[in-house]
């Protein structure tokens, strides 16, 4: 199939929707020959950057034995279909639902979650174990089982997973370290509850609440901070460009059938850490009033914001999972999946835009909005203006979203388009040339799980995500999450235990329909041997 028109397509859309609102703050800020003294003063950057680095540590350290422990587990469980929907109720659990329900975790008078380093580095350890469990998890099905049974004949079971199993998923572990480490060094919403400074909360603070000395004006402070988070990027991407050529080497492989084992044991293991704990406590929280009536006051006061927020992350779920489908079949017909180079500068550009900080992200939504709205004052328009100024508009919410949601979109669907044979497409393009026709025949039978999954994660994510968005939402036009969050910061009372079992409920339904549709095995491609038949 010819990609000439399509690769054009993928390619703006690549630029004007990830590209510009990522890069667009720290051009803006490098303009301004002052801000690059953020350099010079070393001794404060380094303090941000340290504590990064060792808030990210701890959440590693924290996250990826039990992770490993409760993937080793559920491996050998029958209940796979049982492990796959608590893993995704995991994954849907939002952040500032996690904040909530840990942060109410208190005896008497004491909180032992309070504030600092370690507090947060176990909220976002639990936050974090659903993705490092299924990561590893994944490696773990890919194990060759010859290897499996052979290590039986010498060892024990137990003595078999940590010396044959794990050192055989180093990569995975790898991988899942990578992730939590942007994960923690993006996100704001534990460290700006619990008073942690890091490289994105700086950015953060001074957005919101400069706090600029007497030789720097507020906007010095905030394009200091924002290249003084450059530094993530560029350590993510130069990383994952190392790294990719190892890395990459595991993406086409097939699941292997898992190993019959003790049924239902791993399924409660993740029952209880993933689901129980945060549902246990936000339960616990409306003991004040009956929780059937703490969640219908909260449906009724908060239908609308909910249904609005569940719309526009479905519908950034589909364009997005579209998006990333279009660039990676892009990729692979172009033969950047088939060199180390073109592997290695993928990783890299996912690693970039993965790791910059949520505050950054929205800023340059901002930015571009500005400019937009500039360029229509030129011929006196109001399109733009009525979308943004004139009422409630979820566009600017739903940019940062695609923003942040397109290196997730693009991880997911790499592996399902790497393994894909050389000749696919080959019969459509031969026989009728039609984009409509190689949709129909050849994508969809071959990559509609990963799409399908493609839109549920990215939806759970959307949901869930206020780094970013928060910073560009109209008034009137904030998220659920964003609701949860403001509350956040004046205490744990009933109602928002109440509106963050209204978020929970409506992304466990997500998450069932995402176990649903997420196979454990993917479909295999459509063959692609000539037809006497032509296609329609």
């Amino acid at each position: 199939m010819r990609t000439s028109r399509l690769g054009c397509v993928c390619l703006v859309l690549f630029i004007a929707g990830v590209i510009a609102p990522a890069i667009a703050p720290f051009f803006v800020a490098g303009l301004r020959p002052d801000n690059w003294r953020v350099f010079a003063d070393s001794a404060r950057l380094a303090s941000l950057g340290a504590t990064t680095a060792e808030l990210a540590a701890m959440v590693a350290v924290l996250t990826i034995p039990v992770a490993s422990l409760l993937a080793l587990i559920a491996s050998g469980s029958r209940s796979l279909g049982i492990v796959r929907l608590i893993l995704m109720l995991g994954l849907a659990t939002p952040l500032p639902v996690i904040a909530v329900a840990w942060h109410a975790l208190r005896w008497g008078r004491w909180t032992p979650l309070d504030s600092g380093l370690l507090p947060a580095a176990v909220i976002h350890c639990v936050a974090g174990l659903p993705w490092v469990t299924l990561i590893v998890l994944a490696g773990l099905r890919r194990v060759d089982q010859s290897v499996q049974e052979d290590a039986l004949l010498h060892t024990s079971r137990l003595k078999r997973a940590f010396r044959v199993d794990l050192p055989l998923v180093g990569p995975y572990l790898v991988m899942s370290c990578m992730w939590l480490v942007i994960q923690v060094s993006t996100e704001i919403v534990i460290t700006d509850l619990l008073q942690v400074r890091t490289l994105a909360e700086e950015v953060y603070t001074q957005a919101v609440a400069p706090t600029a000395g007497l030789a720097e004006s507020a906007e010095q402070a905030l394009g200091r901070s924002i290249l003084g988070a450059l530094v993530l990027p560029v350590a993510a991407s130069l990383t994952s460009w190392i790294s990719a050529p190892r890395l990459t080497r595991l993406l086409p492989m097939e699941s292997v059938p898992a190993e019959p084992g003790h049924n239902g044991v791993g399924a409660i293991a993740l029952a209880v850490f993933m689901v129980g704990v945060p549902w246990a406590l936000l339960l616990a929280r409306v003991s004040a009033g009956t929780v059937s009536e703490v969640i219908a006051r909260a449906a009724r006061e908060n239908c609308w914001l909910l249904a609005s927020s569940v719309g526009a992350a479905v519908m950034t779920g589909f364009v997005m999972s579209a998006t990333a489908g279009m660039v990676m079949l892009v990729a692979r017909s172009a033969g950047w999946l088939d060199c180390w180079k073109g592997r290695a500068s993928l990783a890299a550009s996912i690693a970039f835009l993965a790791a910059v900080p949520g505050p950054v992200v929205g800023i340059g939504v901002r930015q571009i909005i500005e400019v937009l709205l500039a360029a229509e004052d030129l011929w006196r328009g109001k399109f733009l203006q009525s979308l943004h100024y004139e009422g409630p508009s979820p566009i600017p919410v739903i940019m940062v979203w695609a923003a942040r949601s397109l290196p997730l979109a693009l991880a997911v669907w790499w592996p399902a388009v790497a393994r894909l044979p050389r000749s696919f497409g080959d019969v459509t393009r031969l026989e009728t040339g039609s984009f409509a026709a190689f949709v129909r025949h050849e994508v969809w039978p071959a990559l509609g799980g990963p799409g399908g999954a493609t839109v549920g994660l990215v939806a759970v994510f959307c949901l869930g995500e206020v780094s970013g968005s928060r910073m560009a939402a109209t008034p009137g036009g904030q998220m659920i999450a964003h609701d949860i969050f403001s509350r956040l910061h004046y205490g744990i009372t009933p109602d928002l235990a109440g509106l963050s079992l209204l978020l929970l409920a409506a992304v466990a339904v997500a998450a069932c329909l995402l176990a649903r549709i997420t196979p454990g095995r993917q479909r295999p491609p459509r063959p692609t041997a000539p037809t006497s038949q032509p296609l329609r």
